[in-house]
């Protein structure tokens, strides 16, 4: 043998370090691949299952999301005619938000208020004077909706909703 590759010389140590080191990797990789298959296989089972349910629900899906974005239009226009023409807003809406934007806070207040909007007709609130009503702790997208709309009151308000 020649040229340092000699057994014991500092060329062959590190090389045979690097190889057994590359060797308990390879062995430990090869140990989590029948996990990573099972994964792999479920993960694709899931997808299948999702394919097939967005065929079956899809178009309902999608008709929901522009009847959402209808609503919103609609609230959106029949807010901003009320506002540009000083109509009496309803008392809840008054006392979340007050009487009508000021200055450059406009865009922000008629989001806020055509959210609360969609809110109120799509969950049925009538209360006269409460903006949001109760909670409904059995519908997870409510209260996640329920809660945005409360930290955007809140933060219009110095006083609690």
């Amino acid at each position: 043998m020649g040229g340092g590759t000699e057994p014991g010389s500092d060329t062959h140590t590190r090389a045979a370090t690097g190889y057994r080191a590359t060797a308990n990797r390879l062995v430990n990789q090869q140990s989590r691949l029948p996990g990573a298959r099972k994964a792999a296989e479920e993960a694709r089972r899931a997808l299948n299952l999702d394919d097939k349910h967005r065929e079956v629900h899809g178009p309902q899906v999608m008709t929901g999301e522009s009847a959402r974005a209808q609503l919103f239009a609609r609230l959106r226009a029949r807010l901003d005619a009320a506002v540009a023409d000083t109509a009496l807003l309803p008392a809840w809406l008054v006392l979340a938000l007050g009487h009508q934007p000021v200055g450059e806070d406009v865009a922000a207040w008629m989001d806020t208020a055509t959210s609360l909007l969609a809110y109120r007709v799509i969950y049925e609130v009538i209360d006269p004077v409460v903006a949001i009503g109760p909670g409904a702790h059995d519908d997870p997208q409510r209260e996640i909706w329920r809660k945005e709309l409360e930290a955007q009151l809140q933060a219009r308000r110095s006083w609690p909703i």
